[in-house]
């Protein structure tokens, strides 16, 4: 069977089709809520900040940002999420009219996100994604375990992608992918229209330098 070639549109989430974080908002909300002590926020922030400046190490902030799935019980937790979305998911989505110029031309549309998939894939439901491609966390006997078994970030992401097509037989005829973060910076060499939205000031020079399209 011949291979699928498909036009992809590729979105990251925080930042990009999210004006927030999603993870730090989640945590916000837990706090919030007196699920968790506030001095996890604490700990999130130093996270956050190895973020930004690419460093950070993805696989002990996995083993972070999972605390709340692995010591409470998931049918409990699945009911908070589903509150957390609606309050302080649905008010921040943007960007939806880039989501409809690219369904209109028939392009797929793919979130993309180091976001762990318990809260990415019903993010990308709410923005009718055809395809969410996210971290996957580790489960044993039906609880998380603080690890990942893919990670969709920096060169994961396109590894992820290329597995996904892979997978399905498909071929990328061309690609589109927006996102904020000088983390991405694998995925955008990758694509035929790298384009950075709200860059920090290394992406922007980066993307300025390479003719990329910026969206301020």
């Amino acid at each position: 069977m011949p291979a699928f070639e498909m036009k992809l549109a590729l979105f990251d989430l925080d930042q990009t089709l999210l004006d927030g974080d999603t993870e730090t908002l989640w945590f916000q909300y837990l706090v919030k809520e007196g699920y968790l002590e506030v001095d996890h926020l604490k700990e999130h922030k130093n996270f956050s900040l190895d973020y930004e400046q690419g460093v950070l190490d993805f696989s002990e902030y996995v083993n972070f940002i999972l605390h709340p799935l692995k010591e409470f019980d998931l049918e409990t937790v699945q009911s908070w999420r589903e509150l957390f979305l609606q309050e302080e998911i649905q008010p921040r989505l943007r960007f939806q009219h880039l989501l409809a110029e690219h369904s209109e031309q028939k392009h797929t549309l793919v979130l993309i996100t180091a976001t762990h998939d318990f809260l990415a894939d019903p993010i990308g439901r709410m923005l009718k994604m055809d395809l969410t491609l996210s971290s996957k966390p580790e489960i044993v006997d039906g609880r998380y375990t603080g690890k990942v078994t893919q990670s969709c970030f920096r060169e994961g992401k396109v590894e992820m992608l290329e597995e996904n097509l892979n997978l399905r037989g498909d071929l990328a005829e061309e690609i589109w992918f927006y996102t904020d973060s000088q983390n991405d910076l694998p995925l955008l060499e990758r694509s035929d229209h790298p384009i950075v939205v709200e860059p920090d000031d290394r992406l922007r020079e980066i993307a300025q330098n390479s003719g990329w399209k910026i969206i301020m």
